[in-house]
């Protein structure tokens, strides 16, 4: 009998291990200051998480305006998020590719715009 309550633990054990590591629900704002050829740019991600799904708004200041832009193609895969932004620049549109790792209350990834990439940390918001 103590053979198999030892036999029925480990194998318990072994299950929880082999399961993939999950972040938790990201849902939130989160702020980040990122460097650009342009200076510092102070962005918000507002974000929603529905299972592996990630919905939200990239929110930037331009001057005098804020700029909310809708989260595209948002995706949660164990601790990494992935979502696309697109951005309008002399009436052109641009897709933004952000890439980032979880980690508690803390985001740091990347910012693909084009060929140009930077890195980025995001804090989120307790308020």
């Amino acid at each position: 009998m103590k053979k198999v309550a030892v036999f029925a633990g480990a194998a318990v054990l072994f299950a929880a291990l082999a399961i993939p590591a999950v972040a938790g629900d990201v849902t939130g704002s989160w702020k980040s200051k990122m460097e650009t050829p342009r200076g510092t740019q102070e962005i918000t991600f507002v974000l929603k998480q529905e299972g592996d799904k990630l919905t939200g708004k990239v929110v930037t200041q331009r001057g005098e305006n804020t700029i909310e832009t809708e989260i595209k193609d948002g995706k949660v895969t164990g601790d990494d998020i992935e979502f696309k932004a697109e951005q309008r620049r002399q009436e052109q549109s641009i897709t933004v590719t952000y890439k980032a790792k979880v980690s508690g209350d803390k985001l740091t990834g990347t910012r693909q715009m084009g060929e140009r990439s930077v890195e980025f940390t995001a804090i989120r918001s307790k308020t």
